[in-house]
């Protein structure tokens, strides 16, 4: 559980003060991330995935992480599971990091 919330934190953190539209939400091992149509966009429902997603960045996120060897659910979901390291766990938020400043950025 601490290893979703450190990743929900930092990403979410990090998103913000970059004024980047996206957000990890969900709750001890099973989290989410989300590309949303607006920088600090919260949702309240599972009907504000459907509508404020944006579907293109969630998969070239989800392909760029598979390309460096993380794989996540192309729509949006993770589980951390026990054999996980800190060492993984930093590896997905720089990698997530890195991708996001590209998507972002061009």
């Amino acid at each position: 559980n601490s290893y979703g919330n450190r990743i929900k934190t930092e990403l979410n953190t990090w998103a913000k003060e970059n004024n980047y539209s996206f957000i990890v939400h969900g709750e001890g091992s099973f989290i989410g991330y989300e590309f949303t149509d607006k920088p600090g966009r919260e949702y309240k429902s599972c009907r504000d995935i459907i509508r404020y997603s944006n579907e293109e960045q969630m998969q070239i996120f989800a392909f760029e992480m598979v390309n460096r060897g993380i794989f996540p659910m192309y729509r949006g979901q993770l589980a951390i599971s026990e054999p996980m390291t800190e060492d993984n766990i930093e590896t997905f938020i720089d990698t997530s990091k890195s991708i996001i400043e590209t998507i972002f950025k061009g």
